[in-house]
């Protein structure tokens, strides 16, 4: 069972835009494609019960936060 643990994945410089310019507004935990980050939210889901995406720009965000472009 999963008791009280909090994963934090740090962001990664690849984003869903690079590959797609014309990709909207998306959901923070699908917005890193990178594949350091892939493993890293791999890994958290697995063993967290929660965690949260460490943004160079934000600071901590919530995986359903919505991003842009600017993220």
């Amino acid at each position: 069972m999963k008791r009280g643990i909090l994963v934090i994945v740090p962001c990664g410089s690849s984003k869903v835009w690079s590959n797609d310019p014309s990709a909207g507004p998306t959901i923070a935990k699908d917005a890193y494609i990178g594949s350091p980050f892939k493993v890293n939210r791999k890994y958290a889901e697995h063993i967290g019960n929660r965690w949260v995406i460490l943004s160079a720009k934000y600071g901590f965000i919530e995986p359903v936060f919505f991003a842009s472009r600017s993220v």
